[in-house]
């Protein structure tokens, strides 16, 4: 049943104040659909998203009530939104229960990224939340058919263990998850290999440590399933339920004690020594490839974020015998941008005279054309509610360190366009666009003033599917990107830009991501995580043949390689975070790619039409 107009407006002015951006324009229009457990509001806009939102949501509710042995009494209020380029959602169980729902699927690196379903995910994840602190029993619901619901105990804990659980369950019931997620393993492994386990006081409270709040998922998802595996899978629903009756908040050691016989501090130590035993063989067995490992140099050292590297023009470097990288660098200090920094060599940079060349919000890749312009995106502010991705021009010899310089040309206007790359004779500009939970491969023909036309879609997208950082070929005809479609597949393809013709390189759930060409064409460099670890790989594609570039310990992306094809520069990973790297492009130290084993589930069942 679909309610129109203003059925759901108690609801979005409930939710106001954490979504006041999105439920500011007068011009939106809302839509409830009426299901057996749920009410899922809407934009019209939207329709056919919150459509396939409230079919997963129901099947959902009928996989984990079992499991979380908890049924709510009352419906559960849902509000989807698309206002922003995040992947995202939240859950509250006070004073009812509401479910916020973001209509964008996970960016190109997210940690999120590793999914079959991104609605099946978020919608599992985030009901995980509502079964979780709605269940309460004893004196504390007493007290709220006194005084309203006011009082939920398990809303009242650390943020690791509600995070933990909702990630431990987003993966136990999909084929993806966080608990899947290279990226998520790779965040751990550092902190074991540099020996820097975070202790459960820092995980406990708000971290200001590198990930930062992924602490809470990273750590409280890898724990609590650690937990899982050892004491039963009934042993959080006990937890969950104890808890729900307890007056006095915090004694979480209580009900686990209850369920274990241990505290979560004793616990703790156990898993500890699990995860050193865990990443030691892991490193083990990458050390015994062929070739060993293969770690390049890391030439920068600020750690946080780093990314979207790309070679300076020789033209256009502050010193021309000296090459520079542009990358995007956000290192919790100086404002976030592209800095663009000398490379004397693939195993030194001058970190030092490195300067912000471009401010930007987001970290979409830059692009330069033969005579030097620059072509970038950034999140800009539409209709003052909305931030959405848009593109830009830099011409020649031009900085914009403030982010409103006169020269910085606006090409879109809340066209949601991200990652753009020019064809290298610069009359057009390949980029991935969203719209409504799906991500477009576009294109759009650049004049000689640098003006952009219309942006036509060039490789049609499936409902939900996802296109990512296009790169034209050296000689214009080609394309290569990463595509996201149904079942979790994440691959790289290649499209002929005349004719449209699709090639996919690969079939598997191995994420294929981040493709960029040699200087000569004739060789495809992406990351790929097919060993449990990302490495950057080298397809050939004259033989059709994969190769190992990297072989490291934590993960390698975004490969880059210099216009004289000697040097690969490519972001690496530490404790600390992501920073650049450099590698001497020797292809007598490549080894044969080993083959990709299948180690996760099927997807799960789609769900039934219900409503």
């Amino acid at each position: 049943m679909r309610t129109t107009a203003a059925a759901g407006a108690a609801l979005l002015l409930s939710l106001a104040a954490a979504d006041a951006h999105a439920l500011g324009d007068p011009d939106q229009r809302y839509e409830t659909i009426e299901t057996t457990h749920f009410r899922v509001t809407h934009p019209v806009v939207l329709a056919p998203v919150a459509d396939r939102v409230a079919d997963v949501l129901e099947t959902v509710y009928e996989r984990l009530v079992p499991v979380l042995g908890h049924r709510p009494s009352t419906v559960t209020h849902v509000f989807l939104t698309d206002g922003t380029e995040s992947a995202n959602g939240s859950a509250t169980a006070l004073p009812y229960n509401a479910v916020r729902l973001f209509a964008t699927a996970p960016e190109d690196m997210s940690p999120l990224t590793d999914y079959d379903d991104w609605i099946l995910s978020l919608s599992t994840h985030e009901f995980t939340h509502i079964l979780h602190t709605d269940n309460i029993h004893g004196l504390p619901a007493l007290a709220n058919i006194v005084l309203g619901k006011t009082f939920a105990p398990n809303q009242y804990q650390p943020r690791w263990l509600l995070e933990g659980l909702a990630v431990l369950e987003e993966s136990a019931h999909t084929s993806g998850g966080r608990n899947r997620s290279a990226i998520f393993d790779m965040f751990l492994r550092a902190n074991v290999l540099e020996d820097r386990i975070a202790g459960l006081d820092r995980v406990s409270h708000t971290p200001r440590r590198w990930p930062m709040g992924n602490y809470w998922y990273l750590y409280g998802s890898r724990f609590l399933t650690w937990i899982v595996s050892v004491y039963g899978d009934h042993t959080m629903r006990l937890i969950a339920d104890d808890y729900g009756r307890q007056v006095i908040p915090f004694g979480i050691n209580r009900s686990i004690q209850r369920a274990t016989g241990r505290t979560y501090e004793q616990l703790y130590e156990g898993w500890k020594g699990h995860l050193r035993e865990l990443y030691g063989a892991q490193i083990d067995r990458a050390r015994a490839l062929p070739g060993g490992l293969r770690e390049g140099s890391r030439l920068t050292r600020h750690g946080r974020q780093a990314g979207r590297p790309r070679w300076v023009p020789s033209a256009l470097r502050r010193d021309p015998r000296t090459p520079e990288v542009l990358y995007y660098r956000d290192d919790g200090h100086a404002r976030p941008g592209f800095f663009r920094m000398p490379v004397p060599s693939w195993q030194r940079a001058d970190e030092r005279a490195s300067e912000l060349f471009i401010r930007t919000v987001g970290e979409g890749s830059p692009s330069f054309d033969r005579a030097g312009n620059l072509f970038f995106s950034s999140i800009e502010p539409h209709k003052i509610v909305y931030g959405f991705s848009d593109l830009f021009r830099l011409p020649p010899g031009k900085g914009s360190p403030e982010g409103d310089e006169p020269e910085r040309v606006r090409l879109t206007e809340a066209q949601r366009g991200i990652d753009p790359d020019v064809r290298p004779d610069g009359r057009q500009l390949a980029f991935a666009v969203n719209r409504r939970g799906t991500q477009y491969l576009s294109v759009a023909d650049l004049s000689a003033e640098g003006t952009l036309g219309e942006a036509r879609v060039l490789v049609p997208s499936e409902r939900f599917q996802q296109a990512y950082t296009p790169r034209y070929s050296p000689d214009g005809g080609r394309i290569a990107y990463s595509s996201w479609s149904h079942g979790g597949y994440r691959d790289i393809r290649l499209v002929d830009v005349r004719t449209g013709a699709v090639e996919e390189l690969a079939r598997d759930r191995a994420i294929d991501i981040q493709p960029s060409w040699s200087p000569d064409g004739r060789t495809l460099f992406f990351s790929s995580d097919r060993t449990g670890i990302h490495n950057i790989y080298a397809y050939d594609l004259a033989d059709r043949r994969l190769w190992l570039v990297t072989n490291v310990r934590t993960g390698a992306f975004m490969p880059e390689v210099s216009p004289d094809g000697r040097t690969l520069v490519y972001v690496g990973y530490s404790s600390d975070g992501y920073d650049l790297h450099g590698l001497e492009l020797d292809r007598s130290r490549w080894q044969p790619a080993p083959a990709y084993v299948a180690a996760r589930p099927a997807p799960p069942p789609g769900p039934v039409a219900r409503h």
